[in-house]
């Protein structure tokens, strides 16, 4: 029984962060079904969003993204660009084969890199942005997506800060460097944890920026996951890779 439970708790874990795709936008990488908000001013409601997506995995991958409408603002025209083709449909035309570790950006190949183009709405957009794999539609990462002229609250508004662990791969110490998208710092926490969900290192912060120095020489070889909370809520988690 004692075997059972530990197989689930590694299951479980591993579950957690096996999608083979991740998705940055200004160097913050989302977590899978994490939401980012756009606020555009009255004035101007045109917009273009550049995203930067990894693939993690070991082996080539197809991508496809599929955008689903949750709301649309009145008047809005609401397309995403990707592998040549900018369209308001649904699907992307065709794949992109992802290279093993490959990132897909403005940089490595702009003509196929993924952007969102938004003109003209008055109100709020919401949308399903899911990135998968053609092969295996299930391997997938999902982004949800609002972009708005009116007023968010606070809770609601999510302005992408940066954070920024060095060297990652990290050998004896790491510098993680952040800054996070609060404005009251309240038990403001930040947790290193193992691949199989245990809290190995947690401090205490002060501030919502600036930097956390850890010794990592007593640690084993693995994937890490780093993550900040304020007030008991998670800002923010990445991921950090030990090699010694």
């Amino acid at each position: 029984m004692k075997k059972l439970i530990a197989l689930l708790i590694v299951f479980c874990a591993y579950s957690s962060y096996s999608q083979s795709f991740s998705v940055s936008y200004d160097g913050y990488t989302f977590e899978n079904n994490d939401t980012v908000n756009f606020v555009l001013p009255l004035s101007s409601p045109n917009a273009f969003y550049y995203f930067d997506i990894a693939n993690n995995s070991a082996t080539d991958i197809p991508l496809k993204i599929r955008k689903e409408i949750i709301t649309l603002a009145q008047d809005a025209d609401f397309q995403y660009c990707f592998n040549f083709e900018c369209t308001s449909g649904e699907y992307s035309a065709e794949s992109y084969l992802m290279p093993a570790g490959f990132v897909l950006d403005t940089l490595s190949d702009e003509d196929h890199a993924f952007h969102l183009q938004y003109n003209n709405g008055v109100g709020t957009t919401k949308a399903k942005i899911t990135f998968f794999n053609e092969d295996d539609p299930t391997d997938n990462t999902v982004l949800y997506v609002t972009i708005s002229n009116e007023p968010l609250s606070v809770a609601q508004v999510f302005t992408v800060k940066k954070i920024n662990a060095y060297p990652n791969p990290a050998n004896q110490q790491v510098t993680i460097a952040y800054e996070l998208p609060i404005q009251e710092v309240h038990n403001l926490s930040f947790s290193l944890i193992n691949f199989v969900g245990q809290t190995v290192t947690r401090l205490s912060l002060l501030n919502n920026s600036g930097e956390v120095k850890l010794d990592l020489s007593g640690l084993s070889n693995g994937i890490y996951f780093y993550t900040f909370e304020n007030n008991k809520q998670k800002i923010v988690s990445q991921k950090l890779i030990i090699q010694h």
